[in-house]
């Protein structure tokens, strides 16, 4: 996908993936729920096939996901199954993608909208890893607010109780608004 960034936004995409770095270097999935397995217990997988999943994450650091083809951040699917661990292990590739192409794909997005994951991963966070994700999503609405077209409502989302318009700018608001919430 080819990055919809503007020019005047290049700076703050190259400091907001160097952010992202810094505050989760060293997270590991240890004890959480890999990407693979997410996928066997969505299709309700036994525990032998389970372990059979794990074993095929074999990537020894979250970094080495940022450019990996084969890894689909995208999908839903494996989002759904993570534990607070998992989650905050593969948001930080899934947030330096989205950077880069100034853009957020919907997995991520979809399991940051749920309170589900709220108390276990808001407690797992740090407050800089906390900070970063706030970033992410006030850089995503300012390539919104730079993209004239995107400023009409998009038909997938629909309006929220406090008057936003359905449009992805609004969505990213209110995630970063559920985000802060996470911290009190």
């Amino acid at each position: 996908m080819d990055s919809r960034v503007p020019e005047q936004l290049l700076t703050e995409q190259n400091a907001v993936e160097a952010e992202i770095r810094a505050v989760f270097k060293g997270v590991t999935r240890v004890g959480g729920t890999s990407w693979n397995e997410g996928w066997a217990i969505d299709v309700y997988r036994s525990e032998e096939q389970l372990a059979a999943a794990r074993a095929m994450d074999r990537e020894k650091s979250w970094e080495e996901l940022v450019d990996d083809p084969n890894w689909n951040a995208n999908s839903m699917g494996p989002w759904a199954f993570l534990d607070a661990i998992g989650i905050r292990y593969y948001m930080a590739p899934a947030m330096i993608r989205d950077v880069r192409n100034g853009w957020a794909d919907d997995g991520l997005m979809w399991t940051l909208e749920y309170p589900i994951y709220e108390p276990e991963l808001s407690g797992l966070l740090t407050p800089p890893q906390s900070a970063a994700l706030d970033r992410y999503f006030r850089f995503l609405i300012a390539v919104e607010d730079a993209d004239p077209s995107s400023q009409q409502p998009d038909p997938r989302f629909i309006a929220g109780e406090d008057g936003d318009t359905g449009g992805i700018r609004d969505y990213f608001i209110s995630l970063l608004r559920a985000q802060q919430r996470w911290k009190t």
